[in-house]
C-alpha cells in the first residue's frame, strides 16, 4: 500500500500534512484544524496560552490529531508548531473579540463576560499598552 500524499485525507478523513519551516503543508487544512481545536476547548475565561493546563492542551492537540496526521518522525515538530502556533492563534482570536466587542459564537456568554471585566483593568490596559 502507498503512502498517503500530503494534502490527502486517510480513511478517517483525516488531511495528512507535514513540517515546513515554522508551519506545515498543507498549510490551510492544518490552520483550519488547529483554529477549531482551540475554539472548542476555550470554556473558561483564559487570558493566555500559558494560562492553560497542560491537560487541557493535550486535549486541544488529541482533537488536532482526529483532523491531521503525519509521519511518526514528525511527531516532535508537530506537537511544538501545534504549541507555538496554538498560542499566536489564541491571541488573535481575543484580540479579535477585544477589538470588536462582540462576543462570537464560539465563546460562551460567561466568558466573553468575564474577559470583559479583566479588559478593563489598568493591569491589562498596561500589559497592552
Amino acid at each position: 500500500m502507498s503512502a498517503l500524499a500530503l494534502g490527502q485525507k486517510d480513511k478517517l478523513g483525516r488531511v495528512m500534512i507535514e513540517p515546513d519551516g515554522s508551519s506545515w503543508y498543507p498549510a490551510k487544512d492544518a490552520a483550519r484544524a488547529l483554529k477549531e481545536c482551540v475554539r472548542r476547548l476555550y470554556t473558561q475565561a483564559y487570558h493566555s496560552w500559558s494560562e492553560i493546563s497542560n491537560s487541557i492542551r493535550q486535549t486541544m492537540f488529541n482533537n488536532f490529531k482526529t483532523m491531521c496526521t503525519w509521519e511518526s518522525r514528525y511527531n516532535l515538530v508537530i506537537a511544538t508548531t501545534f504549541e507555538r502556533k496554538a498560542s499566536a492563534r489564541l491571541s488573535s482570536l481575543l484580540k479579535n473579540v477585544r477589538d470588536s466587542g462582540i462576543r462570537p459564537g464560539w465563546m460562551l456568554p460567561n466568558v466573553f463576560d468575564e474577559l470583559g471585566l479583566y479588559w478593563k483593568i489598568d493591569k491589562f490596559k498596561a500589559i497592552s499598552d
